[in-house]
Parts: C-alpha cells; sequence; structure tokens
C-alpha cells in the first residue's frame, strides 16, 4: 500500500506543483532536503495525529545526475554509510534508497536533510526527499 507521504513526493517526482498541503508555498521537488520541504511533510503527518517526534523508520532517495554522478557512485555509497544509512540501490534509476531509523521532527533532522542535499549535489547527486509510515499517538491504539 503506497502511504501519503509516498504519493506526494511521487507526485513531485512526476513534476506536478502540490497546493494541496497546508504549506505558504507550492510544493515542488527542487526544494527537496530543505525545511520548508520537511515542514510539508511533517504537516500532513499531522494532519494524521503524527507530531514526528516518534522514532520510526524513515527512507531517504539520491539519484545520480548523469554520467558525472554515476561515476561517484562508490564514492557516493561510502559517504551515505559512513553517515550512518542502510544504502540499497533504487530498483528504477539510478540511485540509492537509504534507511534510517530516529525522528523526523527537529533541527537535527532538518541539519541532516540540508547536508544531505548540498553534499549530494556537489557529488553530482539528487537527494529526492523522505518518506515514512504515520506514527499513531500514545493511547490512540488502545
Amino acid at each position: 500500500m503506497t502511504s501519503i507521504i509516498q504519493r506526494m513526493f511521487q507526485r513531485l517526482r512526476n513534476g506536478e506543483v502540490i497546493s494541496d498541503v497546508s504549506s505558504p508555498k507550492p510544493l515542488t521537488a527542487s526544494f527537496a532536503g530543505s525545511v520548508a520541504a520537511n515542514d510539508a511533510v511533517r504537516q500532513v503527518l499531522r494532519t494524521h495525529g503524527d507530531d514526528g517526534e516518534a522514532p520510526r523508520h524513515t527512507i531517504h532517495y539520491a539519484y545520480a545526475m548523469g554520467r558525472l554522478g554515476t561515476e561517484k557512485k562508490a564514492e557516493v555509497r561510502a559517504y551515505l554509510e559512513n553517515l550512518g544509512f542502510s544504502v540499497a540501490d533504487a530498483t528504477t534509476e539510478e540511485g540509492f534508497v537509504l534507511d534510517t531509523t530516529g525522528t523526523v521532527a527537529g533541527d537535527d533532522f532538518d541539519r541532516l536533510t540540508t547536508k544531505l542535499q548540498k553534499e549530494l549535489e556537489a557529488m553530482h547527486w539528487d537527494y529526492d526527499g523522505w518518506e515514512c509510515a504515520v506514527e499513531s499517538a500514545k493511547g490512540m491504539d488502545e
């Protein structure tokens, strides 16, 4: 089953401008990794009662930008693994799927995604954002 977050990022990857979430600006894929992009995803989580504080499995995506990026694939993999990610090859494009567990709220998470966006771009890779499942608030499932 596709999550709300997965559908939102798929729409972004398809070039659609998203303006149907509570965000001061429409969402575009070009700002993946920014605090504004993270806030937009967290707003979707909040509409489902999730404040992003509970640790959870989070998936990030990164894709090579052309031949220069592809040539740096081993370097990029090592960089991401050194950051603590479990790294797997993406199935549809020349890229990686990054797994981690932690909170998606707060400055530490925003610093991580901003760093990923900037550092990967310098290596000719595109940070394509993140997704996670909605975590129920304590007591809601009981």
